[in-house]
């Protein structure tokens, strides 16, 4: 028993001896760090571009009473003939006629043609028979009536003035044939006759 004892107090000694050292250090060693997987960038989304009202529709018939007034005919008729024939909701369509006949008909206007202006003219008042314009556009047609009957007029009286001129030119001729003629006769008239012995 003596030896249990003594196993038994060596093995307390060589535990405790064994405590009693210093053991050296545990080192850790780090952890890994994660592995972080970056996604890969996106493409940028393609920009959406502010959306731009459409412009309101242009209105021809403003745009033909600016060019009017301010003398630019040849961009007048353009605006105005957009009011009569294109796909255009505007009203005004008698003042449009109206303006388009007056550029027409205009003296100074080096694309004039009277016929065409009174055509428009004549259009817009059996058109549009309320419109305010067509006292304007009639007189103007009675007016240019009026011109046209003047003109066949002085175009016959000039005729008939020609015809009575060749006429007094004809009667003149012939007088001076005819008083060539005489003046001869009254010679060979002298010639025949027997001279008279003077008194």
């Amino acid at each position: 028993m003596e030896i249990k004892v003594l196993a038994i107090a060596f093995l307390g000694f060589t535990l405790a001896l064994g405590a009693c050292q210093k053991k050296p250090p545990i080192t850790a060693t780090p952890a890994q760090p994660p592995v972080v997987t970056i996604p890969e960038p996106q493409p940028d989304p393609e920009p959406t571009l502010p959306t731009i009202p459409a412009p309101p529709p242009v209105n021809h018939f403003a745009e033909g009473e600016e060019y009017f007034e301010n003398g630019d005919y040849p961009h007048a008729v353009e605006s105005y003939e957009k009011v009569l024939n294109g796909n255009s909701t505007e009203k005004n369509h008698d003042y449009a006629l109206f303006r388009l006949g007056i550029i027409y008909a205009l003296p100074g206007n080096p694309s004039r043609d009277l016929q065409k202006g009174l055509g428009l003219l004549k259009r817009m008042v059996t058109l549009f028979p309320e419109s305010p314009l067509r006292a304007q556009a009639q007189l103007i047609l009675d007016l240019q009536a009026e011109v046209d009957k003047v003109k066949s007029e002085s175009i016959a009286k000039d005729e008939r003035i020609k015809d009575r001129n060749e006429r007094i030119r004809d009667q003149e001729e012939r007088i001076k044939r005819l008083t060539g003629e005489l003046e001869k006769l009254k010679e060979i008239d002298m010639k025949r006759r027997p001279s008279r012995p003077p008194q």
